[in-house]
């Protein structure tokens, strides 16, 4: 697994900062644990699971100023980027993966050198990856989160897949490889399952429906159906049974 970035510990501030970069971010607590929100998703990283930010996501985070993290900035395309990761802005960290980053500190005391770091972080990202199936070649956690970012609208594939750097062929081998489905029907799956997530948490029929592109709830209604054999408010009353 192939990777030049920036690797280096970290602490953050108790009070909430905001930030947004064009590269993917690896953080992993060493110690403590950081607050994140992303794109109004909260979740709390411990020693136990660490989290990766992909490009141009909006992010907010705070912690206790005594706390430590260690902190991979990787590029999301080219010969440098690594060849996995996480397709899920947060993982499990593993017993072998934490062992190992419970030496990183000492170990970059002693190599502080680029070439070095270098070494340790694709070790690092290896021990992660390490029979974790939610790790994913690089391309294809970035078309997921290309996806996610349009569920509105239908993608335009050659587009998208010169964007990845690859033929509309390619993309389509690889997601019937790790999916089943082709890159279509993966679009109308994750927007399927972002529909039943917000209805879940409470958002109208009308308003889901309109964050998903549809101008009429009737479609949208048949739409739901036709995925998954309920209907919206099938979804909704859910949410009544967990309250």
């Amino acid at each position: 697994m192939q990777a030049s970035g920036y690797m280096e510990q970290r602490h953050y501030l108790p009070t909430r900062q905001v930030h947004q970069h064009s590269y993917f971010q690896i953080v992993l607590p060493l110690k403590g644990a950081l607050h994140l929100d992303i794109e109004g998703n909260a979740l709390t990283l411990n020693t136990e699971r660490g989290a990766c930010i992909p490009p141009q996501m909006l992010h907010g985070f705070h912690a206790d100023s005594s706390d430590q993290f260690l902190v991979l900035d990787l590029p999301a395309s080219g010969r440098q980027a690594p060849q996995q990761l996480p397709l899920h802005t947060s993982f499990a960290i593993g017993p072998g993966a934490r062992a190992f980053l419970d030496y990183l500190p000492s170990a970059l005391r002693h190599q502080p050198d680029e070439q070095s770091r270098q070494h340790l972080g694709n070790l690092c990202l290896s021990l992660l990856a390490d029979g974790d199936p939610a790790w994913l070649p690089t391309v294809l956690v970035r078309f997921y989160h290309c996806i996610h970012q349009q569920l509105d609208t239908p993608p335009k594939l050659e587009t998208l897949a010169r964007k990845l750097g690859l033929s509309a062929r390619s993309l389509h081998r690889l997601c019937q490889q790790h999916w089943q489905r082709s890159p279509q029907q993966c679009w109308q799956y994750w927007r399927c399952q972002r529909a039943i997530a917000w209805l879940t948490q409470g958002v109208s029929v009308t308003e889901t429906a309109l964050h998903l592109g549809y101008q009429d709830t009737s479609n949208f209604s048949h739409f739901i159906r036709r995925e998954t054999g309920h209907a919206p408010g099938h979804w909704q009353r859910r949410l009544e049974l967990t309250q």
